[in-house]
């Protein structure tokens, strides 16, 4: 399997990729020039015709490619993106509507339309310092002020704000200034948002407690109501991926459509139109997800390859799949999730013809049956252990820690996650069937939460000899996949290999007492006792700072968490740091004014949220 030189339009697309992440890492004033420097060779694509030339083809081709994606940053990252720093410390009036909710419970996502009078199409965020009780479609006009980006040594919101397509952050400090009506005409967007609120409505209703959040967020990709505990267990475990919709959701929803068609006698061609047409309507409902729609694109690559006659080839589909997306949707090069999602995917593929290979030569030697259930557990295996490996550097590089249980915990979790997929769509047709999802949701829950309980079950990469055994299994990995090798036993040593790293790791992991001060927060462990004085909760990028001095120590909970005072982006700051840290008491200064009253009370809403208990002490 030469997995590189083989593959002459994958290699076109890496090469663009790697152009999009040069080109937004440079300075702005430098990617025009970049941009014109490859778009030198266009002309010269008249020598595609001359037979004796075609071996050029394949450079031109990366620098056309490349060309047209630097292109894409340009006119989105500078062009369209410079006049919002220009608003940044303005009062401004705008016009729009509410498209969705961010974490904060006071963070809005919006589509403005109108801005000082002028037409414009701009997706924003809204913060208010108030309980607006805005919802999903609702059309607003506020006088705001547009928000300096917050930017630290351990948090960059200008990132995060640019992940969800946002470019300009508002905000909202008197109830006064925002007035909300009804909004008019069809949004087709907002329709499939409101009708995805619904039906998560409909199936925390059925199933009830926190395993509708997790039936919810499995299906509809909702995870808004899940609590700091079950997300942080869930990360704890090694297996947030679960929570997020990817390849796994889609190909179980895929496979149950299939299976249910051909019960129905539906032919090929039939079942691919309906199971496609259902894709469709899937994306709308969940809102075009990186990993799904790349997931679905990679469903439709299969298909089209049926209908041409032709040989699919996942991996050029996968990188293909990656160049239109970044070419398209340029901010989606900030999002997180989907470098993890196509990473993962790439590993399984990597290795998906050696699980083939496997499962025919177990069907030769043992009895049908066995031979099944034990090509399932070794390509669950192979899946985990490839998924992991491509996805180890990233993970260790952007948090600083991984999970020693990932692997297993995600094969146990394999099926409680495919039981819970397929019993949730039969509790939103009927809802009094919502105990099965409830069961195995709990399933997910109880295991996750007993594997997070355990102490060193995160292992922080704080030390540099753990980033050189990541890197040295990362070259493993490529080496066995670019390398034409024959014997499986080779590939097999994979999983041996990530069992030895993670052994040499877990052997040398230590968990200390430390005491930490700085201008964001000051914490002090004591005989496992861990209390914070947050001093600088103003910032919400100051849970990065805590949570990476915490990690530092190795340790990964606060006893009590106790604030200076009150300020606007506290909920926040609290939201972003439960769901990395376990925190048990939120301790609040006595509120003095009406504005510190309402502070404490959405203090207590995300506490309540994240099963944190709030005491009130003196000031």
């Amino acid at each position: 399997m030469r997995i590189l030189w083989r593959r002459p339009l994958f290699c076109c697309c890496v090469f663009g990729i790697l152009m999009a992440l040069l080109a937004f890492s440079l300075l702005q004033t430098l990617r025009p020039f970049l941009w014109a420097l490859f778009a030198l060779p266009i002309p010269f694509l008249v020598i595609f015709f001359r037979k004796n030339l075609r071996r050029v083809f394949l450079p031109i081709l990366c620098c056309f490619m490349s060309c047209l994606i630097l292109l894409s940053s340009h006119l989105y990252f500078d062009a369209s993106y410079a006049f919002a720093e220009d608003l940044a410390g303005q009062e401004v009036r705008i016009s729009g509507y509410v498209s969705d909710r961010r974490n904060d419970s006071e963070s809005y996502l919006l589509t403005v339309t109108e801005l000082d009078g002028k037409r414009t199409r701009l997706k924003a965020a809204l913060g208010c310092a108030f309980s607006s009780g805005l919802q999903v479609g609702d059309a607003i006009t506020a006088s705001v002020r547009a928000a300096e980006i917050e930017k630290t040594d351990s948090y960059d919101e200008e990132l995060e704000l640019l992940s969800e397509g946002v470019k300009v952050l508002f905000l909202c400090n008197e109830e006064e200034d925002l007035e909300v009506s009804e909004l008019q005409g069809f949004h087709p967007i907002l329709f499939f948002r409101k009708l995805n609120l619904i039906l998560t409505a409909r199936l925390r209703l059925s199933v009830g407690g926190e395993a509708g959040d997790v039936a919810s967020a499995l299906l509809l990709g909702n995870k808004s109501g899940l609590s700091g505990d079950t997300t942080l267990a869930f990360r704890r475990a090694g297996v947030s991926h679960l929570l997020a919709l990817s390849g796994l959701h889609v190909s179980i929803l895929v496979g149950a459509i299939e299976l249910l068609l051909r019960k129905l006698l539906a032919i090929r061609r039939i079942r691919m139109l309906l199971t496609s047409l259902c894709m469709i309507f899937y994306l709308a409902l969940t809102g075009f997800h990186a990993s799904t729609v790349r997931s679905v694109l990679l469903v439709f690559s299969v298909y089209l390859a049926f209908l041409l006659w032709e040989e699919p080839d996942p991996i050029t589909s996968l990188g293909m799949i990656l160049y239109l997306t970044l070419l398209f949707v340029p901010y989606s090069l900030c999002d997180l999730s989907l470098w993890m999602s196509y990473l993962a995917t790439f590993g399984i593929l990597i290795f998906a013809p050696l699980t083939v290979k496997i499962s025919e030569r177990l069907r030769e030697r043992l009895p049908k049956l066995l031979a099944k259930a034990i090509g399932w557990l070794l390509g669950l295996l192979l899946a985990g252990c490839a998924a992991n490996g491509a996805l180890l550097l990233l993970m260790s590089c952007v948090f600083g820690e991984v999970s020693l249980a990932s692997i297993p915990v995600t094969i146990l979790l394999s099926l409680p996650t495919m039981l819970t997929l397929v019993s949730s769509i039969i509790a939103l047709i009927f809802p009094a069937l919502g105990f099965f999802p409830r069961i195995f949701a709990g399933w997910m829950i109880d295991l996750s939460t007993a594997v997070s309980d355990r102490p060193n079950v995160l292992l922080s990469m704080e030390k540099p000899f753990l980033i050189v055994l990541l890197i040295l299994f990362t070259l493993l990995i490529l080496l066995l996949a670019v390398l034409f090798i024959k014997r499986p036993i080779v590939f097999l040593s994979i999983p041996l290999a990530m069992i030895l790293v993670f052994g040499v790791a877990f052997v040398f992991a230590k968990t200390n007492s430390a005491q930490s001060e700085t201008e964001d927060y000051t914490f002090e462990i004591q005989q496992g006792e861990v209390a914070v004085f947050a001093k600088n909760s103003r910032d919400s990028g100051a849970a990065y700072a805590l949570r990476q001095g915490l990690r530092s120590v190795g340790a990964t909970k606060i006893d009590r968490l106790r604030f200076s005072g009150y300020a606007t982006k506290q909920p926040y700051y609290l939201s972003k740091l439960a769901t990395s840290v376990r925190v048990f008491t939120l301790c609040l200064p006595q509120p003095k004014t009406d504005a510190e009253l309402a502070m404490a009370r959405r203090l207590e809403q995300e506490a309540a949220l994240h099963r944190i208990y709030v005491i009130y002490d003196a000031p």
